[in-house]
């Protein structure tokens, strides 16, 4: 926007004189927890649900999808910290991993998806396992699914999801 018109929205709509590099982005925002914007987005999805924007995106038995995945967002053999889970690869050498689950609202013939709060693998939940994607989904289910149970919700998710166990935590 800025290239083609001459201005962008970060200095029309926040007075913002300079958009700041990468770096100085991550250098503000690395401090913030992640937790910190999870309110908000509840906000915005409940706003949608309120108003009736998400009418569009009812499916089966007129209930809304929540899709359930997970998604590394970081790896790297040589760069890790305090948050990162590891794999050991089959050569010996450890994978360092960020991964979190991202459950969206989606619907068939629905172009846009609906982000809602993301639960993060950690690297030890205080079991002797690594937590893993399907741990971190189960605490989602356990901090959102009554929030979200009055919007009438299947949940979606691929085959890690299909043990009865984990099947009934959506039933809250």
């Amino acid at each position: 926007m800025q290239k083609q018109l001459g201005r962008n929205n970060a200095s029309s709509l926040f007075g913002v004189h300079e958009i700041p590099c990468d770096n100085q982005i991550r250098n503000l925002l690395d401090p913030v927890p992640p937790e910190t914007v999870y309110p908000v987005m509840a906000e915005i999805g409940d706003a949608l649900y309120q108003q009736g924007y998400l009418a569009g995106f009812r499916s089966i038995n007129d209930t809304l999808l929540i899709a359930l995945d997970g998604t590394d967002f970081f790896s790297s053999e040589k760069i890790s910290c305090a948050c990162c889970s590891e794999t050991r690869l089959k050569n010996d050498r450890v994978l360092y991993r960020h991964i979190a689950v991202t459950p969206v609202l989606v619907a068939p013939g629905q172009a846009n998806a609906i982000p809602l709060p993301p639960e993060f693998v950690q690297p030890q939940d205080g079991q002797d396992k690594q937590d893993c994607e399907l741990a971190a989904s189960a605490r989602w289910l356990a901090r959102w699914g009554e929030h979200y149970r009055p919007w009438r919700i299947t949940y979606l998710g691929d085959d890690l999801y299909c043990h009865q166990s984990h099947c009934l935590r959506g039933r809250v």
